[in-house]
């Protein structure tokens, strides 16, 4: 679409951004935008962008990192990029695999366990691995409140997992807005810290749900509810 539209006046970061787009296109992308040299497109555009920032970064790769189309192929292929891996630890093309093996390196190591892919069981032992006196028997206890949240809302954490670790310190608003979670798991254990005012967010959770259990929501609420919500970290 964009090579045969060149006269729209495309964002550049957006580009940069879009994980539709494979890297060794977006890579053509920049020589061409740029005028660069194939063989040196790196330097050369390090040097361009020289004191953009005030990490002295370039701009262009810096905003590169935050593509989620990102893989670990990538990374191996072009390894004289100065990958920045705190950006990279929310993508979740990054396996644990590949993490392991470069364990050296600027990991944020909070957020590569709230990505949305992780399951229970590699939270549980990759923690072990990572985490000096890794607490085994309270596994929320290792992490911070952010990582937490999203441990609590991720897709792969079912209420049987959440019901058989009560002792854990969840997030119960997040846990009320898991795909995993019903309206009858809500009614069926009333006594759990279900938050009423954030239900409507769990996508299954029905309008008629809410009908049904007298939860009231505003005109936006309902609007957010049919047309998606905000995107967020992993959502790029």
């Amino acid at each position: 679409m964009i090579k045969n539209n060149k006269k729209i006046p495309w964002d550049y970061d957006g580009i940069l951004t879009n994980k539709n787009i494979k890297f060794d296109e977006l890579v053509e992308y920049i020589i061409e935008k740029n005028n660069l040299n194939k063989n040196d497109w790196i330097n050369e555009i390090k040097q361009n962008e020289k004191g953009q920032l005030f990490t002295n970064e370039s701009p262009t790769l810096r905003t590169l990192m935050w593509n989620r189309g990102i893989t670990v192929n990538d990374i191996k292929k072009y390894k004289e990029i100065d990958w920045c891996y705190d950006l990279l630890s929310s993508n979740c093309n990054m396996s644990w695999d590949f993490v392991m093996e470069n364990i050296d390196k600027n990991w944020d190591w909070q957020m590569l366990f709230s990505r949305p892919t992780n399951t229970w069981d590699e939270i549980k032992n990759f923690g072990s691995l990572i985490f000096e006196d890794f607490d085994e028997n309270n596994i929320l206890n290792n992490f911070n409140k952010s990582t937490v949240m999203w441990i609590s809302q991720n897709p792969n954490i079912s209420w049987d997992i959440i019901s058989n670790n009560l002792h854990e310190k969840w997030n119960w608003d997040s846990v009320t807005i898991n795909p995993n979670i019903t309206m009858k798991i809500i009614n069926d254990n009333p006594d759990k810290l279900w938050n009423k005012n954030v239900m409507y967010e769990n996508k299954n959770i029905s309008f008629e749900d809410l009908r049904n259990n007298n939860i009231e929501i505003t005109e936006f609420q309902k609007y957010e509810k049919m047309f998606g919500f905000h995107g967020d970290c992993f959502d790029f």
